[in-house]
């Protein structure tokens, strides 16, 4: 059978009607007779349901209602009898009260299933619960009111807020500006600097530009055996800086002096340097470190290792390479026992240099009281040829070892012999050799003192060689 072709009873709330054909139905629904929450019973339906519940009638709604959790009393002698199914209140029901129910009971010309006075005392019951939940439905709608209100509140004061802002925006611009540029620019998310050392890049990025450059610079943190360096100035376009190091000598590690310097650029107040180019890792030690950039030249103190023209604008003195711990301790302390041992084996070198030329002094100094006349001085210059050449190359060998720490040193005792060879073969007088023997021994003897000087020195163990400023 089709549903157009079933019959139909609506419970109206306060009456029943039916059967009715289907588009009567559809008509009541079209009219708002008919509401989702209305029950309704047709042939072949088990028990009475909530219009919203029946498929047939969805057609007829603009839009689906979530089903009822109540059923209404039986109405006629065709739908079930309420004494044979659940019993359920139906929300709409709320405004019916008891005798509404028994009149309604009284007026159906249709039969009707018996109704007992405890089942519609329940239906009364069960309809207040569910008022009181419509009620607690309506509670977010009140919530929502006072939501709008409060946002209405906040606009206006948002909006009064934006009005006293750009009063003090224009009041105060220079300023605000300075602190935008100071928080707005990377130095902000820099996390590998000192506290101190990222206050001052703040600091100068805050400075007026109109005043000239400023900068200031603060080393990273992240890899210490590769320092690299951050660069912070007053100006927000483009600006080029160099940084220089120059390495304390008797504080670096396996190095005896180190200086370089590495370019850095700045875009909207901050740059990044790079590691120091052809430097595998940076010698650990105190290093003075300073920042400088093309300018006039009158910046400030700058030290030697600077070049002309360039203007100083900051100084730091910074421990790079490295940690200063213990173990930095260890390994200074042993490279300066390996250079105190070096020193003193090129000590030992530089004094068998002076015992050989020192042995040709003796052959000399014995030989000139022998020689009184011109032949006799050419006779003695051709055994003194060759024992000059053998001397020669035997300072030469030796001069070998003498590299690192008494190259001047070595360099004197040479120079000496060459001068005393070349003297004698100059010799025309017999006369003038006593002079000439004894000037040559006192400045050979001057070298030795200042070889035994260094003997001494380097003879403490606990002596630091690059205190004595080695090249």
């Amino acid at each position: 059978m089709t549903e157009n072709a079933k019959k139909w009873f609506v419970h109206y709330g306060d009456r029943q009607e039916g059967p009715v054909p289907l588009d009567k139905v559809g008509a009541d629904i079209a009219e708002g007779k008919i509401t989702p929450k209305n029950f309704v019973w047709c042939e072949g339906m088990k028990e009475w349901k909530s219009a919203a519940e029946v498929e047939a009638l969805q057609t007829f709604f603009q839009a689906p209602m979530p089903p009822s959790f109540a059923a209404p009393p039986a109405m006629g002698a065709s739908p079930p009898s309420l004494s044979q199914q659940p019993f359920r209140a139906a929300p709409q029901e709320n405004s019916s009260d008891l005798s509404a129910l028994l009149d309604m009971n009284t007026r159906s010309n249709e039969p009707t299933a018996t109704l007992d006075v405890k089942k519609l005392r329940e239906v009364k019951k069960e309809a207040a619960i569910l008022e009181k939940q419509a009620k607690k439905s309506a509670a977010p709608l009140t919530s929502a009111r006072g939501a709008m209100e409060g946002s209405k509140k906040r606009i206006v004061v948002v909006g009064l807020v934006l009005v006293i802002g750009l009063a003090v925006l224009a009041q105060f611009g220079p300023a605000i500006r300075s602190m935008v540029s100071t928080y707005g620019s990377a130095v902000g998310t820099l996390k590998d600097v000192t506290p101190e050392d990222l206050q001052e890049l703040k600091s100068v990025i805050a400075m007026s530009d109109k005043g000239g450059t400023k900068a200031a610079l603060a080393l990273s943190t992240n890899d210490l055996d590769h320092p690299t360096f951050y660069v912070a100035s007053n100006g927000n376009e483009t600006q080029n800086f160099e940084i220089y190091v120059h390495g304390d000598p008797k504080t670096l590690v396996n190095r005896k002096n180190f200086e370089s310097h590495v370019s850095v650029s700045t875009l909207k107040h901050l740059g990044t340097g790079q590691p120091f180019k052809g430097e595998s890792v940076t010698p650990a030690g105190e290093y003075q470190v300073v920042l400088v950039n093309d300018g006039d030249g009158k910046g400030g103190y700058a030290p030697a290792f600077i070049p002309k023209g360039k203007k100083v604008l900051a100084t730091k003195a910074l421990f790079l390479g490295g940690k200063k711990d213990a173990n930095y301790d260890a390994a200074l302390k042993k490279y300066h026992n390996g250079m105190r041992e070096a020193g003193v084996a090129e000590i030992s070198a530089l004094k068998v240099m002076i015992a050989q030329i020192d042995s040709k002094y003796d052959f000399l100094r014995q030989a000139v009281p022998r020689i009184t006349t011109p032949p006799v001085l050419n006779q003695f210059k051709t055994q003194w040829t060759k024992y000059a050449s053998e001397t020669t190359i035997q300072i030469a060998q030796t001069g070998q070892k003498v590299e690192a720490y008494f190259p001047m040193l070595r360099t004197n005792v040479q120079s000496l012999w060459q001068a005393e060879d070349k003297a004698v073969m100059d010799t025309a007088d017999p006369k003038l050799l006593p002079a000439l023997v004894t000037d040559f021994s006192a400045k050979l003897a001057a070298i030795k003192g200042q070889v035994d000087i260094q003997d001494k020195k380097y003879s403490q163990p606990d002596f630091n060689p690059m205190t004595e400023g080695l090249k």
